[in-house]
């Protein structure tokens, strides 16, 4: 078709406006497809990372990412302390109770072994200490009888030793409802490093300070408590820390196991090497007796009195 120059065809011009509008259509379109990548990988919980960012970026952004932890209060820190600190201490405490009992049971053990078949021997026997008011004397004699008869006065039952003396004997009288307790507590001293030091030494010098006996007959003492402390240490922690137990147990004339536990394992011993003691010298103590069968009978009534106002 032939065209007059200077003229443009109308379907000419229609075209060239549709393809124009085309253009201008993809063009808005490619602005607004990154948008719908966005919005689909907001409703996609697991997007892929870009592989342009390596893992150790993705794990500080994560971490930097992360809220703040939130401090505490000084009253929450003092709580967590306490909670942590009462946990410590029971689990100290269980192991404390735990290591006396098993002891305890070690300690029965012995004390099975060495019981005596008949000790009150060891307390009313045949022989028996004499005391002369003529001279002041004390000597072993094979019976009350024979005492007598060397105008001897019968100052405790069974053999004379080194707390054979008037000094002692008036102490046990003295002392006869409180030296249970004080020696018990002299005994303790052994753990105690804060007022008499550790070990024997401190035994000594409570017993020197609370007591007063002669230094013969304190170390008497003070040997039983070392006794006590190598055979009966558990017995007697369980017995006066964890049960609270008296002398006797009960009402009756049983010793608490601490006690007896020093009786079958260190009351010979002692009985040989103090000779006088509360039994044997008829004195009534704080510890409940069998009166007819371990209290001596033949100690001669008033003769300490005498004794005393003689020195």
């Amino acid at each position: 078709m032939t065209t007059t120059p200077g003229f443009v065809p109308f379907f000419s011009v229609s075209n060239a406006n549709i393809s124009a509008s085309e253009q201008q259509q993809a063009e808005e379109e490619e602005e607004v497809a990154p948008l719908y990548d966005e919005m689909e990988h907001d409703d996609d919980t697991k997007v892929t990372p870009p592989t342009n960012i390596s893992a150790l970026e993705i794990e500080k952004e994560s971490v930097n990412e992360s809220p703040l932890p939130i401090a505490m209060t000084s009253w929450q820190k003092a709580y967590r302390i306490f909670v942590k600190v009462y946990i410590v201490c029971f689990a100290l405490f269980f192991l404390f109770v735990t290591v006396i009992l098993i002891g305890t049971e070690v300690e029965k053990v012995g004390v099975a072994d060495n019981e005596l078949d008949d000790p009150d021997y060891l307390y009313n026997m045949p022989e028996v200490c004499g005391y002369n008011p003529a001279n002041g004397e004390f000597r072993t004699f094979m019976s009350e009888l024979s005492a007598h008869d060397a105008a001897y006065n019968v100052s405790h039952c069974g053999e004379c030793a080194d707390c054979s003396n008037v000094d002692d004997i008036w102490i046990l009288e003295e002392t006869k409802n409180t030296l249970t307790e004080t020696t018990t507590e002299c005994a303790k001293m052994m753990m105690n490093p804060f007022k008499y030091g550790v070990g024997r030494d401190s035994v000594v010098e409570c017993m020197r300070e609370k007591v007063g006996f002669t230094l013969p007959c304190e170390d008497c003492w003070v040997d039983n408590v070392i006794c006590d402390y190598n055979n009966c240490l558990f017995t007697c922690l369980k017995t006066t820390f964890l049960l609270g137990q008296s002398n006797n147990k009960g009402s009756g004339e049983n010793l608490n196991d601490c006690l007896y536990c020093d009786e079958v394992m260190c009351g010979e011993e002692f009985v040989l090497c103090a000779g006088a003691n509360r039994r044997r010298a008829g004195i009534v103590s704080d510890i409940a007796r069998d009166d007819d069968s371990e209290l001596c009978e033949k100690v001669d009534d008033g003769w300490l009195e005498e004794a005393r106002a003689d020195n």
